[in-house]
């Protein structure tokens, strides 16, 4: 995704690889500028990626091959050549990954796959809380014919 703040720069959720920032002044150049590899948040893959103001948030853990477990991290991009993770959160009893990651105001909603949507209170950026989960019946709505 491109920087919301209009900064020239793009992250990439680069699953095993973290995350990548390019500098992408100029765009038929673009240069590599940092790199937040999986070790700082237990090794969970980077699938997605979503900005707030000068915070990015990651969905993390594999939900395709070696499924993993799921889960959240913040990372303060105030200056994007030297990303920051603040903290991150990993889903209690998750084993299919995250998939996306969206903020309003203070909370992240963190759409977690078979652990459904995980509700993150963000108010401080160094620790993460959790408010609530919801997931929802696989069976619904039902379907007379699934052929």
């Amino acid at each position: 995704m491109h920087d919301e703040l209009n900064r020239p720069y793009l992250y990439v959720a680069n699953t095993t690889g973290g995350l990548t920032i390019y500098n992408i002044s100029a765009i038929a150049t673009p240069s590599l500028v940092a790199t937040v590899p999986t070790s700082l948040f237990d090794t969970l893959n980077v699938m997605n990626v979503s900005q707030s103001g000068n915070y990015l948030y990651l969905a993390l853990g594999n939900s395709f091959t070696n499924p993993q477990k799921g889960g959240m991290a913040i990372v303060d991009v105030t200056n994007p050549a030297t990303p920051s993770v603040t903290d991150y959160y990993v889903v209690p009893s998750s084993a299919s990954g995250g998939g996306i990651v969206k903020v309003e105001g203070n909370y992240a909603y963190l759409g977690a796959m078979k652990s459904g949507l995980v509700i993150l209170d963000v108010t401080n950026k160094n620790n993460i809380q959790f408010v609530s989960q919801f997931v929802p019946s696989i069976s619904y709505p039902p379907i007379s014919n699934p052929n």
